[in-house]
């Protein structure tokens, strides 16, 4: 499915496992409920989705999902290297494990609910773990600048 053109489709409850979406637009899609996990959504647009979705060992990279509801969402494992997370909704979202490497969270939202027993700010192979309140911090740093 890479490169579909799924804007606004109705997802809600999908199964979804290990998909491939790269560069596919699901902007405002309804995924609320779905499973994505371990799915391939490289360079995919998100913009606006509604979620709560679980993207347990996604591949997120450099995909934009700028004021999404992520809310309640499963991103744990979750590469989000170089991901536009600016404006998104995570309150109570788990991002235990997830890589962030040059993600952009400026204006995201609910940090401070969020699920996190560490993150990844490395490159590959050479991880950089921050663990629980110094991962929260450098969430909520990350979202002011």
């Amino acid at each position: 499915m890479t490169g579909s053109q799924l804007q606004g489709a109705e997802l809600s409850y999908a199964h979804a496992e290990g998909a491939c979406f790269d560069q596919a637009s699901l902007d405002e899609a309804n995924l609320v409920k779905a499973d994505c996990s371990c799915a391939r959504l490289r360079q995919a647009s998100l913009r606006r989705i509604r979620g709560g979705t679980d993207f347990w060992a996604a591949d997120l990279r450099e995909a934009d999902l700028s004021d999404a509801d992520l809310e309640q969402a499963d991103l744990r494992q979750a590469r989000l290297e170089a991901a536009n997370l600016s404006g998104a909704r995570l309150k109570n979202a788990n991002l235990t494990g997830a890589r962030l490497r040059q993600a952009r969270l400026q204006g995201a939202q609910g940090l401070e609910t969020v699920r996190v027993a560490w993150i990844d700010l490395g490159e590959d192979g050479q991880p950089q773990l921050l663990h629980a309140e110094e991962a929260r911090r450098w969430l909520l740093t990350a979202a002011s600048s």
